[in-house]
């Protein structure tokens, strides 16, 4: 049911005395909002931590990034004049089949004139 929260315990009858009553209420009514206050404490430690991790974390991201910018970039231009190197190989093989496709076993001419008439 309710944990105890603070070492004194809860009368077992209820006082008499008015003012004393009113206490007892706004003893209960202090224990619940220290329950509340408890686990609010718990989420926002939470929440900061892992704001931490992700604050922690774009910070050595960003200390890599300095002090290894120089190799990064090196190996970037390496693997981009690789692709380049691929693509203009294949580009230009494709291109050349392409051509002699639309030019293969016509003359020029001819084949100007066909393109001509399916415009």
């Amino acid at each position: 049911m309710y944990k105890e929260c603070y070492a004194f315990p809860m009368p077992t009858e209820p006082p008499t005395d008015p003012l004393l009553q009113r206490l007892d209420q706004i003893e209960l009514h202090l224990r619940h909002l220290d329950h509340r206050d408890r686990s609010r404490m718990i989420w926002s430690t939470v929440k900061s931590s892992i704001g931490l991790v992700m604050f922690l974390t774009a910070l050595f991201g960003s200390w890599y990034l300095i002090n290894n910018l120089g190799e990064i970039m090196k190996l970037m231009v390496q693997e981009s004049a690789k692709q380049s190197q691929q693509m203009m190989k294949s580009g230009s093989e494709d291109f050349l089949k392409q051509v002699q496709g639309l030019f293969g076993g016509k003359s020029s001419s001819s084949s100007s004139r066909s393109r001509a008439r399916t415009l």
